[in-house]
């Protein structure tokens, strides 16, 4: 058990609205006019009361998850780590989505050691 840990059943998301999921696991997991699971999108900012540190790997919605936790992120400052390898355009829109929420983010970008070398993660730290 972890403490102080709350998990909610709800899909991070920048509106409240349902979403499909194609019903794929791990890297073919993705969002699906089609799909075969319904999930409730949720704001993080209507949800979560304060925030230290977000992780979004979320399968090539994190921009969303970002526009939806802005409030959360300029009221709080947490350290945050989101997945900059699911779409290309990404290594470019999430820096600038980030420092346009919060412009004193400091910007780092990993890329761990992973097979087969997928996970690269951008690091926003407050000043």
């Amino acid at each position: 058990k972890i403490p102080d840990l709350t998990a909610f059943p709800f899909a991070a998301w920048n509106r409240r609205e349902y979403l499909f999921l194609n019903g794929k696991s791990g890297r073919g997991a993705a969002l699906s006019p089609d799909g075969v699971i319904q999930t409730e999108g949720v704001r993080l900012d209507e949800v979560i009361p304060r925030a230290d540190f977000i992780k979004f790997d979320v399968e090539g919605a994190e921009k969303e998850a970002l526009e939806g936790a802005r409030d959360l992120i300029q009221r709080w400052k947490p350290s945050l780590c989101v997945s900059a390898y699911h779409r290309t355009e990404d290594l470019f829109a999430i820096p600038l989505l980030v420092k346009e929420i919060l412009p004193a983010y400091r910007v780092y970008i990993r890329h761990s050691p992973y097979v087969p070398a997928w996970d690269t993660q951008f690091y926003f730290v407050d000043r």
